[in-house]
């Protein structure tokens, strides 16, 4: 099983039992969560939820999903019909201003690179840009072998090792 929530924003959960500022609280409350649902709801006994727990990956997106359209530069920029530089975002893409997210600067892109300048509409445009990576470690790596996604590497190289089935190499 693999925890997911978004990093950002976390401004919400400021005095709450959920408060997090950085990945690794996340981690630790999606953790404490689980086991104590294990406990509380489900009547697992403590032996057996540290089993469980096993095969459990707490982790989270820092932003959405869109940071794998920025990764997946030459994709995007196809897509979006430009042979213009799309921009200077940080390196890893993961790694994103919270108030200025992966997802504004794919809106921003599609406003002003797009030859028809039509809005980013992700349920549409997302999948058509990364149904044209052909190879997800172009995603994962950048021409220098630096990682671009480090925490979506994790996530795969866990799915890897507990299925036996490696994502990339």
């Amino acid at each position: 099983m693999i925890g997911l929530p978004d990093l950002y924003p976390n401004q919400e959960y400021v005095g709450t039992q959920f408060e997090h500022s950085n990945m690794t609280q996340l981690k630790l409350i999606q953790k404490k969560e689980v086991s104590n649902a294990l406990k509380e709801v489900f009547s697992v006994n403590r032996p057996q939820v540290r089993q469980l727990l096993e095969r459990f990956l707490p982790s989270a997106l820092k932003h959405d999903l869109e940071m794998l359209l920025l990764a997946a530069q030459d994709q995007l920029r196809s897509h979006l019909g430009t042979p213009d530089r799309l921009g200077n975002w940080r390196n890893p893409v993961e790694d994103q201003n919270q108030n200025h997210p992966p997802k504004r600067i794919v809106e921003e892109l599609f406003m002003t690179k797009s030859r028809t300048r039509c809005a980013y509409r992700d349920t549409r445009d997302a999948s058509a840009v990364l149904r044209n990576v052909t190879d997800i470690k172009t995603i994962i790596y950048n021409e220098t072998k630096q990682i671009k996604c480090p925490v979506f590497k994790a996530l795969l190289d866990w799915i890897g090792e507990k299925t036996t089935i490696p994502a990339y190499e």
